[in-house]
């Protein structure tokens, strides 16, 4: 099921979209005893993990049930700010009460491939073969991208590793991202977009009848959420 949620602005995107993390998690805890959830990368979610870190939501956050992964991380040592990690601990991981063993961050101090590979083996292991996330979060880039599946990319074909090393036209083109088949397994996906710059692509993949960019093949067995700010649902 898709669901398209547009807000006045980003502060109000942020506000509605850590209520519903905060919701899914109680629920998930009262359910199963433990959340979990895949963070997503880029500057547009720093807002909302800044926002969850502090009051009232972080009192209202099962932190100590929580279990954190990322859908896709840079190819970069886990000491720089262009690790999806650090920018994640710096707004919000940092500043809550979740265990540290309940972090899994990328493994990007081995090599790229084994990175990849051990990182599929720690959410297999995790998951006891069973990998379905709670939540996972997703930005979209203006080429349709999303995690680090890039238009073209060998990685929208995997169907048997849920975690593959890839490359993207970017400046630091190793990636290391989910597949869909972990992606889609989710029990709820939301993407978060907010901006003027995300007005054409928006219109595309939701308007569009055509599956031509990868954030359309991200169809998920559990509940597909698009929030969208004011700005980046202009054109729609």
């Amino acid at each position: 099921m898709k669901n398209v949620k547009v807000f006045e602005d980003t502060a109000k995107l942020n506000q509605e979209a850590a209520e519903f993390i905060i919701a899914t998690a109680n629920k998930a805890v009262n359910v199963y005893g433990r959340f979990t959830i895949a963070l997503c990368g880029g500057s547009t979610p720093k807002g909302l993990y800044e926002l969850l870190a502090s009051e009232p939501y972080r009192s209202a956050m099962p932190w100590e049930e929580t279990f954190v992964f990322w859908g896709d991380e840079r190819y970069v040592t886990a000491a720089t700010d262009d690790y999806n990690g650090t920018l994640a601990t710096k707004a919000m991981l940092g500043h809550v009460p979740i265990p540290e063993p309940n972090i899994y961050p990328v493994p990007t101090h081995l090599p790229l491939a084994e990175a990849a590979d051990a990182y599929d083996k720690e959410i297999d292991s995790f998951f006891e073969g069973e990998a379905v996330f709670d939540l996972i979060l997703l930005g979209v880039g203006e080429d349709g991208h999303t995690a680090s599946l890039f238009p073209n990319s060998e990685a929208l074909n995997e169907q048997d590793k849920i975690v593959v090393a890839t490359t993207a036209p970017h400046k630091i083109a190793e990636r290391i991202t989910f597949t869909y088949p972990l992606i889609n397994a989710a029990d709820n996906v939301m993407f978060i977009v907010a901006g003027n710059s995300k007005a054409d692509i928006m219109k595309e993949i939701l308007n569009g009848e055509a599956e031509k960019y990868p954030a359309q093949l991200v169809q998920p067995e559990g509940n597909l959420y698009w929030y969208l700010d004011r700005a980046a649902a202009s054109k729609l």
